[in-house]
């Protein structure tokens, strides 16, 4: 049977449908924010105790409908809206750091149908969520518009994807471009406060044009005729694109800004550029196929990793989603991560007036050599999350799970991603030089795109274990030879904490280097 959450439906006084909501959310809060924190120190309680007795932690919220629902949300949590409001701002400061921020809306108008459709597929580092990966909250206001969002569990105040009785929807991509202006505000107020107070497309992008958010974010959205508005805010700036589904029936945006002009934010790897446009190319191809299937099936096909090549659902895709802001209907891939289709797609129709009462479950083909594939896919999927949970010994039993049912290309990710984790963690000189060893025969058959890092990998363990050099940075390819000869530079003393701050995701297959702004070690 397909995981199927159960929406939550807030129906009624909205302050006490918060409120209990929050009652409900205690458990997921306090789990995210432990991970997000880590365990307290004994001196750290005492200090935000003795905070809350001084009440230092009360802050003013805005006036609005945001503000009121937080505050009863935080009174049902049983935390300050400080607190609260803290832990926001620190889930969009970490949105990006160390993880993919692989998202991808899709503006597609269905020749069948001859309707609007908003796909969006969600990236998320595994480490901030809990075994739920989606929660529908259908929030019916009286007198007032409705609202319709997807969240992940312990998160409703980040609607990373929405849609109102209106008939517009909205999905959000973080972007790597830190900003952090003195009077930003979070995200959530202006998706919340946008779709409230809007109509139409016209007068969301008037009431967000001077919105500061705490980061770049970029707001995606369809309405019901099928018009296009992508902004990127951030402030002052706001950078806008507007298009017509009529003119232009397919269009796909991920985590690249508008404007290119802007400063590159330190944390983002070299390759992420080019990694959003071959994931943007591969959705242009998937969905301008022959076939006849759902687009949302289309893009979630289960497929074999292509060298270079970005697909539309990575090993950290944990939701797929499809939304018809005319019909005001909403379908998903049910399943676990990653979101490719697993045999259901779960179909809501017209909810804000049938309340997701009822739902339609529509089989699908799930090919007998697709399902290996997923199943070798989840392995990776769980081997980054318990990476990025510091539960070493899961990731390493889950990514030795992957490579025994991987081959060709996912077989050489695995790897040299399975290389690199051994290289960091394995601190034992013999260790390493079985290794140093081992590097060598992934060296004669890696591809050309992995080659680089197992020579890369080679050039830190002579280094570290006073090998003759065999390798050097003139035969690394710019990011790594310019972080290289850097290292070299720095001294002894500082070098074994540097080098452990190289990170190898499975998601985005690529190195990540700790950089500085002047594009220099941190």
């Amino acid at each position: 049977m397909p995981n199927i959450p159960e929406p939550i439906r807030l129906i009624g006084n909205p302050e006490e449908n918060f409120y209990i909501l929050g009652k409900k959310h205690q458990s997921a809060f306090f789990a995210l924010s432990k991970k997000l924190n880590g365990d307290q120190s004994v001196k750290e309680q005492i200090l935000e105790f003795a905070n809350r007795l001084r009440k230092t932690e009360q802050v003013t919220l805005p006036d609005n409908s945001w503000g009121q629902w937080i505050k009863a949300y935080c009174d049902g949590l049983e935390v300050s809206s400080t607190r609260y409001l803290k832990f926001l701002e620190q889930i969009e400061d970490h949105a990006l750091k160390g993880s993919l921020p692989g998202c991808t809306s899709v503006f597609h108008w269905d020749p069948e149908t001859q309707l609007p459709q908003h796909l969006r597929l969600l990236d998320w580092p595994l480490a901030h969520t809990t075994e739920d990966m989606q929660e529908l909250i259908l929030l019916k206001l009286p007198n007032n518009t409705s609202l319709f969002f997807v969240c992940l569990p312990g998160l409703v105040f980040l609607p990373l994807t929405a849609m109102s009785s209106n008939g517009m929807t909205i999905a959000l991509h973080a972007k790597y471009r830190a900003l952090k202006p003195d009077d930003s505000r979070p995200i959530s107020e202006a998706v919340i406060e946008g779709l409230l107070h809007s109509k139409n497309l016209i007068e969301l992008r008037r009431n967000l044009k001077t919105f500061k958010s705490q980061r770049l974010w970029g707001l995606h959205c369809l309405d019901a005729s099928g018009n296009v508005l992508v902004m990127d805010i951030g402030g002052p700036q706001v950078d806008v694109f507007t298009a017509d589904l009529k003119e232009t029936p397919l269009m796909v945006f991920n985590n690249i800004p508008l404007a290119q002009n802007k400063e590159r934010d330190p944390a983002e790897p070299s390759s992420f550029a080019q990694f959003c446009q071959e994931r943007r190319q591969w959705c242009f191809e998937r969905l301008k196929s022959d076939s006849k299937d759902h687009p949302l099936l289309r893009l979630t096909r289960a497929h074999k990793l292509q060298h270079s090549k970005a697909p539309a659902v990575t090993s950290s895709t944990l939701q797929a989603l499809c939304l018809t802001p005319s019909t005001r209907s909403f379908e998903m891939i049910a399943g676990l991560p990653p979101m490719w289709n697993q045999g259901s797609l779960i179909r809501w129709q017209n909810i804000f007036q049938t309340e997701m009462r009822t739902h339609d479950l529509i089989p699908q083909n799930y090919p007998a050599e697709e399902k290996k594939l997923w199943k070798m896919f989840h392995c990776y999927s769980l081997a980054q999350k318990h990476m990025d949970l510091g539960e070493l010994t899961a990731a390493f039993h889950y990514i030795q799970m992957g490579l025994g049912q991987a081959h060709g290309e996912a077989f050489k990710l695995g790897s040299w991603v399975w290389a690199f984790w051994q290289w960091k963690y394995l601190s034992n000189k013999r260790d390493r030089l079985m290794l140093y060893h081992q590097s060598q025969r992934l060296l004669n058959q890696e591809s050309s795109h992995y080659k680089a890092f197992i020579l890369f990998l080679r050039f830190l363990l002579e280094l570290d274990l006073d090998l003759v050099a065999t390798v050097t940075p003139l035969d690394l390819p710019e990011n790594l030879r310019r972080w290289s000869e850097e290292l070299l530079m720095k001294p002894t003393s500082t070098k074994a904490q540097l080098i452990n701050k190289i990170e190898a995701r499975l998601d985005l297959q690529d190195l990540l280097l700790p950089w500085t702004n002047e594009g220099s070690l941190s």
